[in-house]
């Protein structure tokens, strides 16, 4: 069984990256709170567009990439149990968390990554425990073809446009207004899918080690470039095809913000791991902060106050405690 109290080497890169992602999460949930509970917002950030809608794209890969590495490193070294224990005591916390916001709130899509996580992590785990009883020489057969799509843009490219196909590319979904339905209808039941490509991406890089590492931090401009080409044709392509490239143009973004976060953060930054490991805390507990101060002070107060009495209770209340370090985790890379 593995050994949870040995703390596995963490890369900074990849702590910059939670943390941007985090913020960046609770930045796009600011944005929907906002449409929902203040009069008049969806007619104020309609000019926003251009940002908020690669944010709303990017966030969701982003975060199931990276959750993906770490979930596939625990898995190398532990056994099922060891996995499944490690999980539910991470995830169950913040369940309750972010379910008493959506309950104070009525919102309810904050919920949904963690939700998708769990259900990522059981595949996760199905295939892993499935891959033990399989031969040498079929896996290695098996990763020969997986791998290429660690490997390059265009491998990730058309990953990505595969499989958001499958998670309903003819249904013709814009991205062009913001209102609640259409904010909520980006978070369906079709997001599994597309979350399980991110988390996959995540398990092949893992698998891939630091060649793969390398390449997406060299690569990183070209990720970037790739997803504003295809996030400026998303308007003017047919209906059918504006979902497939929405979502890929989301991984690029995603790729460009790991890569670039592990090619300018070689070094071991203590803000960056502070932000990391505050990061699940302050997501979950920043919307019931945000509930209860619009009721007394202006949306934009409420919001910037919330996230910073989020960060003060972390500093100050539950950092050095137990839920402190369960939601640190052990055995973080």
């Amino acid at each position: 069984m593995a050994n949870f109290n040995i703390p596995a080497p963490r890369i900074s890169g990849f702590d910059a990256a939670r943390s941007l992602v985090m913020l960046l999460a609770m930045a796009v949930f600011s944005v929907v709170a906002a449409i929902i509970l203040v009069p008049d917002a969806a007619t104020k950030l309609a000019s926003f567009t251009w940002i908020i809608a690669p944010m709303i794209l990017t966030v969701v890969p982003a975060f199931f990439i990276i959750a993906g590495y770490l979930a596939s490193s625990l898995l190398m070294r532990a056994k099922a149990k060891s996995f499944v224990i490690s999980r539910t005591k991470r995830l169950l916390p913040i369940i309750v968390i972010a379910g008493a916001a959506g309950y104070l709130m009525h919102i309810w899509v904050h919920l949904l990554p963690l939700w998708y996580l769990i259900i990522c992590s059981l595949i996760a785990l199905t295939f892993s425990s499935i891959s033990r009883k399989v031969s040498f020489a079929v896996r290695s057969r098996l990763s020969v073809y997986t791998n290429l799509l660690s490997f390059g843009p265009v491998a990730v490219g058309v990953y990505g446009i595969l499989v958001a196909a499958a998670v309903g590319a003819f249904t013709g979904i814009t991205l062009g207004t913001f209102s609640e339905q259409n904010l909520t209808h980006a978070y369906d039941w079709r997001i599994g899918l597309y979350c399980y490509l991110a988390f996959s991406i995540g398990w092949l890089l893992q698998r891939s080690g630091s060649t793969a590492l390398k390449k997406l931090a060299n690569c990183t401009f070209i990720y970037l470039c790739l997803g504003g080409v295809l996030m400026s044709a998303a308007g003017s392509l047919p209906a059918f095809l504006v979902l497939p490239a929405a979502i890929t143009a989301g991984i690029y973004y995603a790729f460009g913000i790991i890569g670039g976060c592990l090619a300018l953060c070689s070094r071991q930054i203590r803000l960056f791991r502070y932000l990391a490991d505050a990061g699940l805390w302050v997501y979950s507990v920043q919307p019931i902060l945000a509930a209860l101060l619009l009721a007394v002070v202006a949306p934009t107060p409420a919001f910037l106050g919330s996230v910073l009495v989020a960060f003060a209770t972390y500093q100050f209340v539950i950092r050095k405690t137990v839920l402190g370090r369960i939601l640190a985790g052990r055995r973080r890379v």
